[in-house]
């Protein structure tokens, strides 16, 4: 029978400083590696959808609001409102880099983008 600790035990340590070190580490070990897999993920949709934000409303008290495009390519939109665009009736596309005037709008607007031509938001 041989003295000392069992097979897989965790030995005493010797000194405070890497008792103190190796319990720091084993408590936030999981909590560092959930921090860098969010961040991961997070970096990895804002990647994906980079070109989703691609127009901007300007308003100016007028009679029509103006889309206006930030991107290098066509992207349509459909939108809905409290005004004449009500069930998400109101579409058109904006060339690239363009801007498109549009009926005023009413209340809170929603948008939908999609990019190309041929696209359906």
């Amino acid at each position: 029978m041989a003295f000392g600790p069992k097979w897989g035990a965790r030995r005493p340590y010797r000194d405070g400083i890497s008792c103190a070190l190796n319990s720091y580490w084993g408590r936030n070990m999981k909590q560092t590696k959930l921090r860098i897999g969010l961040a991961a993920v997070l970096g990895l949709l804002s990647v994906a959808n980079a070109d989703a934000a691609c127009l901007t409303i300007y308003t100016d008290n007028s009679v029509a609001d103006m889309w206006i495009n930030h991107c290098s390519g066509v992207v349509g939109v459909r939108w809905n409102d409290n005004g004449v665009c009500r069930g998400w009736s109101c579409m058109l596309y904006v060339g690239p880099g363009g801007e498109q005037s549009f009926n005023k709008t009413y209340g809170r607007i929603n948008w939908r983008e999609c990019h190309g031509s041929g696209c359906t938001p």
